[in-house]
């Protein structure tokens, strides 16, 4: 990872809800997913964002920590609703998703 990519990930790591949600998965695989991330939510079962990680370089992503306790859908502009109730449904039913950006 470039150093300038590296320490913007500085930013704001996940707090005791997305560590607990993430203690499945080992270290690698957690590394893996804020490498390749410039912003991670935890989504509990109802669809509540339990927890954010962003990184620093990204100013404009500060705002997002006040999504902890929202509905995802209520984040998202119109058109992407439909597509996270869809996500929604999908886990429910299989415990995972398809791949998407």
């Amino acid at each position: 990872m470039p150093a300038s990519r590296q320490a913007s990930r500085a930013g704001r790591p996940f707090g005791p809800a997305g560590r607990t949600a993430l203690g499945a998965l080992d270290a690698d695989a957690a590394a893996a997913l804020m490498a390749t991330s410039d912003l991670a939510l935890v989504i509990d079962g109802e669809g509540t964002i339990v927890d954010v990680a962003h990184g620093a370089g990204d100013s404009v992503l500060a705002p997002i920590d006040a999504w902890v306790g929202r509905k995802w859908q209520e984040t998202a502009a119109d058109d992407s609703r439909g597509k996270i109730d869809q996500l929604l449904r999908e886990v429910a039913a299989t415990g995972t998703t398809t791949r998407r950006q």
